[in-house]
């Protein structure tokens, strides 16, 4: 009944027509100066990625919530609606061999058990109906983010970063961030990963190990038995000469509150980006680090809220604009969130501080999922004072003493990132040409009207749920 619902909403909007550009011409409601912020989101695409086993309706809870405090109408933001990847498009990062058993599961051909275990579709991985769909619209829109023009661009629906090129990892079928990545460094020299998800970055160290354009950041939690079981401070450095392949791994222990986390961000992201001066940042934005979470905070007896993780974001920003100036491009994607209304929380508290100036009211607003976020309907998360767990904190223990020794970690792989303070970027940099946005791919045919009406429809996306 559902699919029947969502086929016949997608049907109304469509027309024999397709977008020839990867974004949609400017609306005539708005000046012709580009907003600063580029938004990658259509109905048909929410109501796809609804559908992942592990996130059921959180795009829609999410997007609903973000329209309904009326970001969407900020003058200084565009509705973008996501391109839908190719085979090619995959092909840039995953093996041919995974994307054949994707299309056989796709087309309802019987896949063997051995197979689907051989590509990690088991387990946190179930094959669901729309499964390939996901895979091309979660990987389309990261790519449409990296290559609009505005300063900005977020995509909520991205943010894979477990999966492998042969297999789908931790509740990831596709590693969009590799592939945006990848997209960024047609136009820029470096580009650096901030992962601030819970979760050990694991898939973006071991894609880019031998890339010295990338550097991956992770801010995590880490202890035995904690997915992914990677991510310790010794990882980060594989070249002990300094000159090779660099990561930056910080591993946070139990009971981290705001207060240690916005420290870590600090003693992180101005040295880092200092050294390594990216033209380019991405920042994998999981909410599974804000309190309440299930497979995050929770396990990790973390008190984080929303605010710094908003506080991460505005130190990308201001080191990014230091370091980079007006070329500089700043992609934010979703990624872990397990309890929905406190990642739509999250999420839309980003998309906030994004448009400079924008101060949400206290009180959830009234829409389509308002009661996800009862009794309360509070837009902050109420987390407990993390001084009642200083003691299980190896982080905030006796006169900080751990955290020294954390401090001191961090100053080590610091400065084994390659320096390029004294490097001219203005050799090494090639910019985008108009021709880089007229390579469009064809969209499901059913789809081209809507992507060209996304910013201004007036679908409540999960209304037909």
């Amino acid at each position: 009944m559902h699919q029947q619902q969502t086929e016949q909403n997608e049907g109304t909007q469509s027309s024999g027509t397709h977008p020839t550009r990867a974004y949609p011409a400017r609306s005539t409601r708005r000046s012709r100066r580009v907003p600063s912020v580029a938004y990658i989101f259509a109905p048909f695409a929410a109501l796809v990625h609804d559908h992942v086993p592990a996130n059921p309706q959180r795009s829609s809870m999410v997007h609903c919530l973000i329209r309904a405090l009326q970001l969407l109408e900020h003058e200084n933001i565009e509705v973008i609606p996501p391109s839908v990847a190719s085979p090619d498009d995959l092909l840039q990062f995953h093996t041919r061999s995974y994307l054949d058993v994707i299309s056989k599961c796709a087309r309802g051909v019987a896949v063997s058990a051995d197979t689907l275990a051989r590509h990690g579709l088991e387990d946190d991985c179930p094959v669901f109906r729309g499964l390939a769909a996901h895979i091309r619209l979660a990987a389309g829109g990261s790519n449409t983010a990296a290559r609009t023009p505005h300063p900005i661009a977020i995509h909520w629906d991205g943010g894979r970063h477990h999966a492998r090129a042969g297999s789908a990892a931790g509740f990831c079928y596709v590693n969009d961030v590799a592939l945006c990545v990848q997209a960024l460094l047609a136009t820029h020299a470096r580009v650096l990963v901030l992962d601030v998800d819970i979760h050990h970055g694991d898939a973006m160290d071991s894609a880019f190990r031998e890339d010295t354009r990338v550097l991956p950041v992770s801010i995590h939690h880490a202890s035995p038995g904690f997915y992914p079981g990677t991510g310790a401070v010794d990882e980060g450095v594989w070249d002990p000469t300094g000159e090779g392949p660099v990561a930056v791994n910080v591993p946070i222990g139990t009971g981290c509150g705001d207060k240690t986390y916005c420290a870590v961000v600090d003693a992180v992201v101005g040295p880092v980006m200092e050294r390594f001066r990216p033209s380019a940042v991405v920042v994998v934005c999981g909410a599974d680090a804000v309190y309440g979470d299930p497979k995050g905070a929770e396990i990790a007896r973390w008190t984080v809220t929303p605010a710094a993780i908003v506080h991460a974001v505005r130190a990308v920003r201001r080191e990014l604009a230091r370091v980079a100036g007006e070329q500089g491009k700043l992609v934010i994607l979703g990624g872990g969130g397990y309890d929905h209304a406190n990642t739509a929380r999250t999420w839309a508290n980003v998309t906030a501080v994004c448009l400079d100036g924008v101060v949400l009211p206290a009180s959830v607003p009234d829409h389509t999922f308002a009661m996800q976020y009862a009794p309360l309907l509070d837009m902050a998360v109420d987390a407990p004072d993390p001084l009642e767990q200083r003691r299980r904190d190896p982080y905030t223990d006796r006169g900080g003493q751990a955290w020294w020794r954390l401090a001191r970690l961090i100053d080590v792989q610091v400065e084994r990132v390659p320096d390029h303070r004294r490097a001219s970027d203005g050799d090494e940099r090639q910019w985008a040409t108009d021709e880089s946005y007229e390579q469009v791919e064809q969209v499901v045919a059913s789809q081209g009207e809507a992507h060209q009406r996304a910013s201004s429809s007036t679908v409540q996306p999960g209304a037909t749920q």
